[in-house]
């Protein structure tokens, strides 16, 4: 994965966090936004399919607002729209 879309830290999101899909997800026409509506903590660590991330992820559910679905995701696949955290989300 080329650096220029490396997350190179952890973001903690809060259930409630408007998030939308990192531009080299989208799949189809036009970028998803959503709300995470849970998440499992940590839920991806030492797998072969993340070895380019520092750090373990979270695994995010998300409404997806066009699409009137959930779907789950590794946290690093998404970024943050507005957080319900006045801090910002990021955890270092």
């Amino acid at each position: 994965m080329p650096n220029s879309i490396k997350q190179l830290y952890y973001i903690r999101y809060e259930i409630g966090d408007i998030v939308k899909e990192r531009p080299w997800v989208m799949a189809d026409s036009g970028t998803l936004y959503g709300i995470i509506i849970y998440i499992d903590r940590l839920a991806y660590s030492g797998l072969d399919w993340l070895t380019w991330l520092a750090y373990a992820d979270d695994r995010v559910h998300i409404y997806w607002f066009k699409l009137g679905s959930a779907e789950q995701l590794p946290a690093s696949m998404i970024e943050l729209v507005s957080s319900v955290d006045t801090k910002g989300g990021k955890n270092e």
